[in-house]
């Protein structure tokens, strides 16, 4: 006697993941773009990450040879060069917190105010994120 085909069970619907899309300004936008087009244009994890970790370390070195390097240095020449064509002898002044301490601090600032954008941006989207 044949048998006949047992009636299949409908497929059970896959729980669905939520997808979030990220929400950049365009400043934001701007910067992430060379990161995408790296990263989705390969198929490999490995090789992605490791365009990804090359590229934040890339970017991380310019911001501190700018900052650390040029912002910083230029400061601490800018103050410290009218003293010593004045004879100050800037250690025993006691006036190296001054000549060091205050590039320090307008390096500091600048870069907060150039990056105050991203932090704006994220708290934007966090608030976001709770009330939807």
């Amino acid at each position: 006697e044949p048998q006949q085909p047992q009636p299949q069970s409908p497929p059970q619907p896959q729980p669905q993941r939520q997808q979030r899309q990220l929400d950049y300004t365009p400043a934001q936008a701007e910067q992430m773009r060379p990161l995408y087009e790296v990263s989705a244009a390969e198929p490999s994890f490995p090789r992605a990450a490791t365009a990804i970790v090359a590229w934040q370390l890339a970017v991380a070195l310019a911001e501190e040879l700018y900052y650390r390097g040029f912002v910083e240095s230029a400061g601490v020449l800018a103050i410290s060069y009218p003293l010593r064509a004045a004879g100050v002898d800037i250690a025993a002044a006691g006036a190296l917190p001054l000549v060091e301490g205050l590039p320090l601090l307008v390096s500091a600032a600048l870069f907060g105010l150039v990056h105050a954008e991203f932090v704006e941006g994220a708290a934007a989207a966090a608030h976001a994120d709770d009330a939807g």
